[in-house]
């Protein structure tokens, strides 16, 4: 059926001013068709939301789905250890199969917590499992070859400059647009460590002539940002203001470390920022700035970066530890509950350039939805008016129900349908295996 009816729901839009409400969705074609009471047919498929939130689906704006497989493996170092003496090492050793599968794991994993659309890191080898991963499971994403061509990065993932950039625009051309346009090309320099400046300005041309995103890491942690200034004589943002990069098609995953004159250079720029709070804790980064971004009208997105300097995919958890940071960091008040689901929601909307099409339930967007169950013990008893207290500091990934992408349910009632959790269990407990015993990880 191409109808979907989502019957009896608590609806909770994200648009601004307006209330949760009692009533019906129906999504036809992909996209939101009425809002309203509407009276249920053969012709349509009908879903029971029943005292339940239905709500936007979550949109992860920096995943690593590379690193899924390797959750556990690289605890209680900081960035720079934790990059070149375990996940460098690691992601070198995926082979075709294993990347699938990890790409698989946290696919599979964040469709369960009710994320809907994602924006990965992609890989420098065998990137095409990720996007066969991509394209199988429904979500909706954006993806890329990583690109690595420095001399000092780790030998195994660095790519003569000319031919990485081949492979990523024909990554590009193989895959933007594909799954119906769900999937969506992107170039990847990993950060200006990783890459030549070179790279960059060919990046810089590349992505102007096929009007692409570009998404990288900046400004994560002190030590990283002193190396960068060593190798360019800038920081980061600055050398990529130089380079060329640096403009509306730019996605900065991290931004914790900024000076108040580079908070000015964002929003002067129009760049969006990606905010990853366990991620940055986990490696003791720091807190990123995020109540003094919003104030300046740049967007910021969440995202749970990668398992293994994360442990989870949850973008509940996300939400909850933004909110804690910045209350630890400013006091009471200073992130509101709304402004984190905003994020969660809209905020990565925006920053993958799709604010007109997902991150709000509306007439004519496309119909990216998760169903919410409201029973849970954790949560209760609550009143209309703190749901979306709740929702970012008592909610979890374990109490969506269904998982929704243009109108397609990739969960329902906490059973995945476009892939078999048994399936991912199995070949991702495989590939780990095969991997370490690659590496003699011990």
């Amino acid at each position: 059926m191409s109808s979907l009816l989502i019957k009896d729901g608590l609806l909770l839009t994200m648009e601004p001013g307006e209330p949760v409400t009692r009533g019906d969705l129906l999504i036809e074609h992909g996209r939101i068709a009425a809002i309203s009471k509407i009276e249920a047919t053969n012709e349509i498929e009908v879903l029971s939301a029943t005292d339940r939130l239905v709500m936007p689906g979550f949109v992860q704006a920096h995943v690593h789905l590379a690193q899924t497989l390797f959750r556990g493996l690289a605890n209680d170092v900081d960035l720079i250890h934790w990059l070149y003496e375990r996940i460098f090492p690691l992601e070198a050793a995926h082979d075709e199969e294993s990347l699938y599968d990890s790409a698989r794991l946290g696919l599979a994993e964040m469709i369960r917590s009710g994320t809907t659309s994602v924006i990965d890191v992609g890989a420098v080898w065998h990137i095409d499992s990720i996007f066969q991963a991509l394209d199988e499971c429904g979500i909706r994403a954006q993806s890329g070859l990583m690109l690595m061509d420095d001399p000092e990065t780790y030998p195994q993932l660095r790519r003569p400059t000319g031919e990485a950039l081949q492979s990523a625009a024909d990554t590009y051309g193989r895959w933007n647009g594909k799954g119906g346009g769900r999937l969506r090309g992107a170039f990847i320099p990993r950060g200006l460590l990783s890459v030549t400046l070179e790279l960059v300005h060919e990046v810089a041309k590349l992505a102007g002539e096929l009007h692409a995103p570009i998404h990288t890491h900046a400004h994560e942690s002190e030590k990283e940002i002193q190396r960068i200034y060593a190798k360019c004589g800038e920081r980061p943002l600055m050398a990529m203001r130089s380079a060329g990069i640096a403009g509306p098609r730019l996605q900065l995953a991290h931004c914790v470390w900024l000076e108040p004159s580079e908070i000015d250079l964002l929003r002067e720029l129009g760049i969006g920022v990606v905010h990853c709070p366990s991620a940055n804790a986990k490696l003791s980064s720091g807190i990123a700035p995020i109540p003094e971004l919003l104030s300046r009208g740049i967007t910021v997105g969440l995202g749970a970066d990668g398992a293994p300097c994360n442990d989870n995919l949850d973008a509940f958890m996300e939400m909850r530890l933004a909110g804690l940071l910045q209350r630890l960091r400013l006091g009471p008040g200073s992130l509101p509950a709304t402004k984190i689901l905003s994020m969660a929601t809209a905020g990565g909307a925006q920053v993958m350039g799709l604010e007109a099409e997902i991150g709000h339930l509306k007439v004519g967007m496309r119909g990216d939805v998760i169903i919410v169950n409201l029973d849970g013990l954790h949560a209760n008893p609550f009143e209309p008016d703190s749901l979306v207290d709740l929702l970012v500091y008592a909610f979890g990934g374990g109490d969506v129900e269904s998982t929704i992408v243009e109108g397609q349910i990739l969960m329902r009632e906490h059973v995945l349908t476009t892939m078999s959790e048994k399936d991912v269990l199995m070949r991702a407990r495989r590939s780990r295996k095969r991997v370490l015993e690659r590496l003699r990880w011990n």
